[in-house]
C-alpha cells in the first residue's frame, strides 16, 4: 500500500487501537471537520500569505498508465486527465498553459475509474500554486489535528467559507498557531477573492 497506492491518493496512515489503518483525505470531497473564522475562533493572522508550492512545478496534464500485461510486459491501457475533464486543470491551462506532468505507471489497477481518480488527484495537487496562512487559534479548539479539513472565513483577505486544510499546529505557543493550506478552487470568482 505504501508503494503502490499512497503516492498516488490522498490516504493518510494512521495507527489506533485496532491497528494500522488508512483514511482518505481529499480536500475537495472530505466533510468539513471544522469551521474557522477570523473575530471568532481565530484570533489573528500571523504574518502574510505564504506560496508553498512553486509556480513552476504547476501541472495540468497527466496520462496515467493501468491494467498491466505481464505477457507483453506493458500497460495495457491509460487515461488521460486534462482541461477537458478537470475543471482545474482548465483554469491552469488559462493561466499558465499546457503543462505536462510525466506519465503515471500503476501497476496496482485494472480500470479506468481507480485510474481516472489517481490522475485526478495529482491534477488536483498540482494545477494551481498552493498558499497558506498562519493564526493564532483560540485553545479551546485543542482537538484540531493535522490533517483536517476546515472553511476559513477571513474577511482582510476576502476569503468566505472557503476550503482548507490544516497543515501545521503549533499548540506550545499561547495562544497556539495553526497553518491552512487553500484549497485550490475550481470557481474563478472564488479564487479572485
Amino acid at each position: 500500500i505504501r508503494e503502490r497506492l499512497l503516492p498516488f491518493l490522498p490516504l493518510i496512515e494512521e495507527q489506533g487501537e485496532q491497528g494500522l489503518w488508512y483514511r482518505w483525505a481529499d480536500p475537495f470531497t472530505a466533510d468539513v471537520d471544522v469551521d474557522l473564522t477570523v473575530g471568532g475562533n481565530l484570533i489573528g493572522r500571523v504574518g502574510p500569505m505564504e506560496q508553498v508550492s512553486d509556480p513552476d512545478d504547476v501541472r495540468n496534464r497527466v496520462v496515467v498508465n493501468y491494467d498491466y500485461d505481464h505477457a507483453l510486459s506493458r500497460f495495457a491501457s491509460s487515461v488521460l486527465v486534462d482541461h477537458t475533464t478537470n475543471a482545474l486543470a482548465a483554469i491552469s491551462k488559462h493561466l499558465y498553459g499546457v503543462r505536462v506532468a510525466s506519465p503515471i505507471s500503476v501497476n496496482s489497477t485494472w480500470d479506468s475509474v481507480s485510474a481516472t481518480r489517481i490522475g485526478q488527484n495529482l491534477i488536483s495537487r498540482l494545477a494551481l500554486p498552493r498558499f497558506a496562512l498562519t493564526y493564532l487559534y483560540d485553545s479551546s479548539f485543542y482537538w484540531i489535528e493535522e490533517g483536517m479539513t476546515a472553511r476559513l472565513t477571513d474577511p482582510d483577505f476576502g476569503i468566505t467559507l472557503r476550503r482548507c486544510v490544516v497543515r501545521k499546529i503549533n499548540a506550545g505557543m499561547s495562544p497556539p498557531t495553526l497553518t491552512l493550506e487553500i484549497v485550490p478552487s475550481p470557481t474563478v470568482s472564488e479564487m479572485v477573492a
